[in-house]
């Protein structure tokens, strides 16, 4: 243990001593105190949270991932570029014992650089939301978007197997259409029985049922998102009405609310007792008199945010997840420099950095189905085997991502969405920890077979 602690402090004070830490403090400070003074907020009190702590955060934490990469790619890369790893390596300390040492040494410092800008942030935060900086009712509304809410969402049907019912329906009619096949009808089957469960007609109404809700007090209050999308081209906004309750009483409250397309809605809901032992049931009625259809979005298009907790707590929690996401990227950093030369791991870093981000690009590719040539109805639907192979290439990458891809906790924070103990166990110790001593295997393994100490030519 004493080789890596001496390694970590060896990274630690190289870091130091090349001045980037100065810089990087020097550059989060102007991003936390600048960014909310130059942007636009919509002026509301949401509006400036998110600014606050999904914008200034966010790229706060963007700039930490880049510098992690690219001083975990030069901080072996150049080592051995320069030769001045041969003291290290002439030494009776192993690969991994190296690596494990400055990976150590770059997360001490972002741990230090995470806690002051998630430190100032959060000052910054309180001082703003001071009762007498704030209008009235903005201190109700503030209190109400920083606690801890749970999102539910209503109860869904079992859409293939309603897709196979309908199916089933269809052959005993009339045979499939020329060149469709089964599964390209069981898909299509399924598509619009999902757009019927979230459909409004006109005048009509639709109903989701949520089952028990247990809010963190009986003076809690709920909040509704929904997103929708209308039949009319530059509809602005649609008039409608909310009916909540209970199956035996259905209008507990009532709302009427003029909503914005495509946009995402809310209204308050004072919690009511009853919802702990009875199921909630939530009603939408078209009142519009433009006579519009609604097509509720099919993965936002209704949300309950239950109250659950206090907001500091969950502040932490986030942060934590920020930091298992820095330190598997300074893994990634650290492994490419022990691969290739700095110009190279540098450009690799940035690539499987970029690809992280676009996990949930990959995975929805990946959820494309591959028709083999034996399999379509016609030759023109047919995929070519160099289609199928870049499909099966989505769906390898998907496979090894998805620990990997996670919602931003820093977006989730600023809409006071619960970041629940289980996603920040799997954020912090799965991605953050053990892929990244998978990362640091590997690079131990390879670099165990190449000579570091040879004399420079």
């Amino acid at each position: 243990m004493k080789p890596i602690i001496a390694i970590a402090l060896l990274a630690l004070r190289n870091t130091i001593r090349s001045k980037m830490v100065v810089s990087l403090v020097l550059i989060l400070t102007l991003v936390i105190v600048l960014l909310p003074l130059t942007i636009k907020g919509d002026g509301t009190m949401s509006g400036f949270i998110q600014i606050l702590l999904s914008y200034t955060l966010g790229l706060s934490s963007l700039i930490l991932a880049m510098t992690t990469l690219w001083a975990g790619a030069a901080s072996v890369a150049t080592e051995i570029n320069d030769k001045t790893i041969q003291t290290l390596c002439t030494k009776p300390i192993t690969k991994r014992q190296l690596w494990l040492g400055k990976w150590i040494g770059l997360n001490l410092i972002n741990i230090g650089l995470l806690i002051g800008c998630g430190a100032v942030t959060y000052g910054m935060l309180q001082w703003h939301l001071q009762p007498s900086r704030l209008q009235p009712g903005q201190a109700e509304e503030a209190q109400r978007l920083l606690t801890a809410r749970v999102v539910v969402t209503p109860d869904m049907p079992d859409f293939n197997a309603l897709a196979m019912e309908r199916l089933r329906e269809q052959e005993a009619r009339e045979p499939l259409p020329p060149g469709t096949t089964r599964a390209q009808a069981l898909h299509t089957m399924r598509q619009q029985a999902m757009a019927d469960a979230n459909t409004v007609r006109p005048t009509g109404r639709k109903q989701w049922n949520f089952g028990l809700i247990s809010a963190k007090s009986d003076d809690s209050v709920l909040t509704l998102h929904y997103k929708f999308a209308t039949s009319i081209v530059g509809q602005s906004s649609v008039k409608g009405r909310w009916i909540i309750g209970t199956p035996d009483r259905p209008d507990l409250v009532s709302l009427q609310k003029t909503s914005v397309p495509r946009s995402r809605n809310e209204i308050t809901i004072p919690f009511h007792p009853v919802w702990r032992e009875q199921p909630l049931v939530m009603t939408y009625i078209d009142e519009d008199p433009d006579g519009s259809t609604l097509l509720f979005d099919l993965d936002q298009g209704v949300q309950l945010l239950v109250p659950q907790g206090s907001f500091a707590p969950n502040y932490i929690r986030s942060l934590l997840v920020v930091a298992g996401q820095l330190a598997f990227f300074s893994a990634l950093g650290l492994t490419a420099g022990c691969l290739f030369s700095l110009p190279v791991a540098a450009f690799v870093s940035l690539f499987l950095f970029i690809l992280v981000r676009m996990g949930s690009y990959i995975q929805g590719m990946a959820m494309n189905e591959i028709v083999l040539p034996w399999q379509a109805a016609s030759p023109e639907q047919a995929m070519g085997w160099g289609t199928i192979f870049v499909a099966l290439i989505y769906k390898l990458l998907a496979f090894l991502m998805t620990p990997l891809i996670q919602d931003s906790a820093l977006n989730s924070i600023s809409t006071g969405q619960l970041i629940s103990i289980p996603w920040t166990i799997s954020a912090f110790f799965l991605q953050g920890i053990a892929y990244s001593l998978i990362c640091g295997w590997f690079a131990a393994s390879v670099m165990n077979r190449r000579e570091l100490a040879l004399p420079q030519s």
